[in-house]
């Protein structure tokens, strides 16, 4: 799917592109491109994947979008909802490094074992000091050595962070800075939090529109089960 549509802060210079076919590496995301109106002339620049400076503005832009367009949403939504489960999340919180003995986990299985046998075994990884309990600790398990772009690792951050802040009477000597930062969107705590409003709008546009579907389905089996009870009667 490919859609073009406007900056809602820069409507005049820039315009943003959301392109599901685009697979090159990008900052954010490849499917999220912006085009820069050219200065000296009419005409734009040749779409480029936006840079993490971008990443407020196109979210927020998208999210207008999304929100009157289901197709859009279709097409991203397992973008915005690739992150870890609360099951996942609790495990890795339990993995931390012990000086006395060498230990193993598994994620596959959510299991931590002394066995020294494990580590023979390739369901099982061995427990390093990058994991102690910590909020990067949790995301070094989660992130199991993949390549994530901005927004995948901001979902998992901001996953981590909602975890640790809902349980954080059982975790108060960790601390953890803004999920757009753990991602390395922005070095700034101002820019994470208006990242994460805008990422925000976006989930809201697409609970609307699993709400509406889940309502049309539920109207259409009403329509179904009225007609039978009526032909029964």
């Amino acid at each position: 799917m490919r859609l073009e549509f406007p900056s809602i802060i820069n409507s005049d210079t820039r315009r943003f592109i959301y392109d599901s076919d685009k697979w090159d590496n990008a900052p954010v995301c490849s499917y999220f491109l912006v085009e820069e109106k050219r200065t000296n002339s009419e005409g734009w620049h040749y779409p480029v994947p936006i840079t993490t400076n971008l990443t407020a503005e196109y979210l927020a832009s998208l999210a207008t979008q999304m929100i009157e367009n289901d197709d859009l949403c279709e097409s991203v939504c397992y973008r915005f909802e690739r992150a870890p489960n609360t099951d996942d999340i609790e495990f890795a919180a339990k993995v931390v490094y012990n000086t006395k003995k060498s230990r193993y986990y598994s994620k596959e299985l959510h299991k931590i074992s002394a066995v020294r046998s494990k580590q023979y075994d390739r369901r099982y990884e061995l427990v390093d000091d990058s994991y102690n309990g910590s909020p990067q600790g949790v995301l070094n398990i989660l992130y199991d050595g993949g390549s994530f772009d901005g927004l995948t690792k901001f979902t998992y951050s901001k996953a981590v962070y909602d975890w640790f802040y809902a349980s954080r009477k059982r975790h108060k000597k960790f601390s953890m800075d803004e999920p757009a930062e753990v991602a390395g969107l922005t070095d700034s705590w101002d820019e994470g939090r208006t990242i994460t409003s805008a990422w925000t709008a976006c989930m809201v546009a697409l609970q609307a529109w699993k709400s509406k579907r889940e309502f049309k389905h539920s109207m259409e089996t009403f329509k179904q089960r009225a007609m039978v009870a009526k032909l029964g009667s």
